[in-house]
């Protein structure tokens, strides 16, 4: 499907790049080999309908992509083939729409996925496509591996979090696995503020929450209780994203800035005006020097230097970014949604982008 974007409409907006960076934090003076981020063209998977991609992620190894829409169905894809396919369809049991999929942080075949409307989060095993290894009884709107792989972070739309024991309790019986009851209602059903989404810090001991008052909320973990909160959007805080390497937290929100924090004292160091758009979604490469932020209402993808907070590029998309994610040990991005501004054309769309 053509993008119909000029040249000159690729460029970066000049009224929103970042201002000269000081010398010391350059890309030449640290060394970094900059990629060509200009030289590269996305390569796009396309289908009409009403439709959706709501969820992407890497698999831990990054030889697989998995995906989720409305279609009921978890794809997986290998992005060194053609995308006109996916590698594998993960249905199972389930006949509803599936809106969020996570992959295992250290095992490349598990993963797990959740169907709100079909009210189960389901557990699979990419050996075993054709059945499901577990389901859990939860409508919820989003699931989080922990870093240990233990556990599972499952949120629903009432904003209540509960967790998930994923290490099995028999010695061969995965659906033995059990469902913690602690849980922790944030009150979005009586007159409180909605969560977007939940994070894990790299340790495991506290998840990062972006809510619709602008603030970022810090629970304890497995405990749950609320350590902090700090300002971070004038309006709602949709999307985080954790550096890496650790020294920064990202923020997105409905007013076009992504916001970088220093995690050892949670100030904002940095604040990035995107564009006059909603950042929905945000993902930092690999190696944390590249921050990838997906804008609503422009249909692009904004590449940003994470230390120098300079708009290095702007990749044009099919239509609404919803979620982007980068390879786990490479510069090669990956983002995917819908076209909803086109009606007389809509349809789910993934790219891959880079190298």
């Amino acid at each position: 499907m053509p993008t119909n974007i000029s040249k000159e409409e690729e460029q970066v907006p000049p009224s929103v790049r970042a201002a000269t960076p000081p010398p010391h934090i350059s890309s030449s003076i640290r060394k970094i080999v900059t990629p060509q981020f200009t030289t590269f063209q996305p390569r796009n998977f396309y289908r009409s309908g009403n439709d959706c991609i709501n969820k992407i992620a890497w698999s831990c190894d990054g030889k697989r992509l998995a995906s989720c829409s409305n279609s009921k169905e978890v794809k997986l894809w290998d992005i060194e083939r053609s995308l006109d396919n996916a590698d594998l369809s993960l249905s199972g049991s389930n006949k509803d729409s599936v809106n969020h999929v996570a992959c295992h942080p250290t095992h490349p075949q598990l993963l797990c996925s959740a169907s709100r409307k079909a009210g189960l989060i389901y557990f699979w095993d990419a050996r075993r496509f054709k059945k499901e290894l577990c389901t859990i009884p939860l409508a919820v709107d989003s699931v989080t591996y922990a870093p240990d792989a233990q556990t599972v972070l499952a949120m629903d739309r009432f904003d209540n979090m509960r967790i998930i024991d994923c290490r099995m309790v028999g010695p061969t019986e995965p659906n033995e696995w059990s469902l913690k009851e602690d849980s922790l209602r944030l009150g979005s059903d009586v007159g409180g503020d909605s969560v977007y989404q939940a994070i894990f810090n790299h340790v495991g001991d506290m998840v990062f929450l972006a809510k619709e008052d602008g603030q970022i909320t810090m629970v304890e973990y497995p405990s749950l209780k609320i350590w902090h909160s700090l300002p971070a959007h004038v309006t709602a805080c949709y999307t985080l994203a954790l550096d890496p390497r650790g020294s920064y937290l990202a923020s997105g929100g409905a007013d076009g800035f992504v916001n970088l924090f220093d995690t050892a004292e949670f100030i904002a160091t940095k604040a990035v005006p995107a564009v006059d758009s909603g950042i929905r979604t945000i993902g930092f490469s690999y190696d944390g020097e590249y921050l990838a932020a997906g804008c609503a209402e422009q249909n692009s993808v904004y590449i940003i230097c994470t230390e120098t907070g300079e708009l290095m590029h702007r990749i044009p998309c099919l239509g609404t970014p919803s979620t982007v994610t980068w390879h786990p040990t490479r510069h090669l991005l990956a983002f995917g949604g819908d076209n909803e501004y086109s009606p007389t054309s809509r349809g789910r769309w993934l790219s891959i982008f880079g190298s």
